[in-house]
């Protein structure tokens, strides 16, 4: 005949053990696939939409919608970032690896810039009313400077000129 005989139950509170041990790696495996995604996803499926409404960026969590009267559309131009006073300073809320930066830099001449960059050369610089620059890589960049130029200046407003200067 066989008898049975059960283990003396844990003291150890299960829920509490596996809250203490799951939570964190829960939290580092959604930082990591919130970055992974924007890597991986929004460095090749971002976009930048021009309207009389204004600009809206979209790929991760930096999109956003900068309205036309926020936008210096006279300004806009081709820069190149690799060297000069736009080349990257340092990342205050972003990310950066090699061929993607994305979110919050500072530039070395000392303003701040929203990037959606996957090469240094050939940027948009969309400058803001704000305390802010845009800097965009795009792929017909000639074409989106004209389009934006063209907004500026079909506004009748004073964001189209070349000084930016509202009233």
């Amino acid at each position: 005949m066989t008898e049975v005989f059960h283990i003396v139950p844990a003291t150890i509170r299960w829920g509490v053990t596996l809250t203490v041990i799951a939570l964190p790696l829960l939290l580092v495996f959604g930082v990591l696939s919130a970055i992974g995604y924007s890597i991986f996803v929004s460095s090749h499926n971002s976009t930048f939409e021009l309207s009389n409404a204004g600009l809206r960026l979209r790929g991760d969590f930096y999109g956003q919608t900068i309205p036309l009267a926020q936008l210096k559309p006279g300004e806009t131009r081709i820069v190149d970032i690799a060297d000069g006073p736009y080349r990257l300073a340092s990342r205050t809320n972003g990310i950066a690896v090699p061929g993607y930066r994305a979110g919050w830099f500072r530039l070395r001449n000392g303003r701040k810039a929203l990037l959606y960059v996957t090469s240094p050369d050939h940027v948009v610089l969309v400058p803001t009313t704000k305390d802010y620059d845009v800097l965009l890589s795009v792929v017909d960049a000639e074409r989106f400077v004209a389009r934006l130029h063209a907004l500026g200046a079909g506004t009748g407003s004073r964001a189209g000129t070349a000084s930016g200067s509202l009233p």
